[in-house]
């Protein structure tokens, strides 16, 4: 299962959005951008606080750049999906 680390006023809409429109499942961890230093699973994780965040349970792998983001989130559904 996917994890999606945002909030508002991030772009983490784009990755929830594509998410939604490919079916793939995801859990959303809504993270305060003010008060991101005081959430610790989010730490644990990101120490540099970049939003959006995208982690892999299964994997524990991080992205953190929401450029990377759609490509790595649609690596294993995309078969046949697009040219």
């Amino acid at each position: 299962m996917i994890t999606v680390y945002g909030g508002w006023p991030t772009r983490s809409f784009r990755v929830l959005w594509l998410l939604e429109e490919m079916g793939v499942p995801y859990a959303l961890h809504a993270v305060d951008i003010r008060s991101r230093g005081a959430d610790s699973e989010f730490q644990a994780i990101n120490p540099a606080g970049f939003l959006p965040a995208l982690g892999r349970r299964r994997r524990h792998g991080l992205i953190g750049r929401h450029h990377g983001i759609p490509d790595r989130a649609l690596r294993p559904h995309r078969a046949g999906a697009y040219p």
